[in-house]
């Protein structure tokens, strides 16, 4: 679902399919996502982790009851 998410904010930001794009994921649970998905989240979305201080575009996602994240993508 994570990756469908972040695929979907590439789309609203108008990012063409073949773009490289920096990708930050935080919030509560995040570094369980990073640590257990981590690769394959950068493989299927052609994205490397930053810190990102001003986004493209930035979501808040409710994930699980555990899992509150925040996603910020920049091309």
């Amino acid at each position: 679902d994570l990756i469908r998410l972040i695929q979907d904010m590439r789309k609203d930001a108008g990012y063409n399919v073949t773009d490289r794009i920096s990708l930050s994921i935080s919030g509560k649970g995040s570094e369980s996502i990073v640590t257990q998905f981590g690769e394959m989240i950068r493989a299927e979305t052609l994205s490397v982790f930053h810190d990102i201080d001003t986004p493209d575009l930035e979501k808040t996602e409710n994930i699980d009851e555990a899992t509150i994240i925040t996603l910020k993508i920049k091309k």
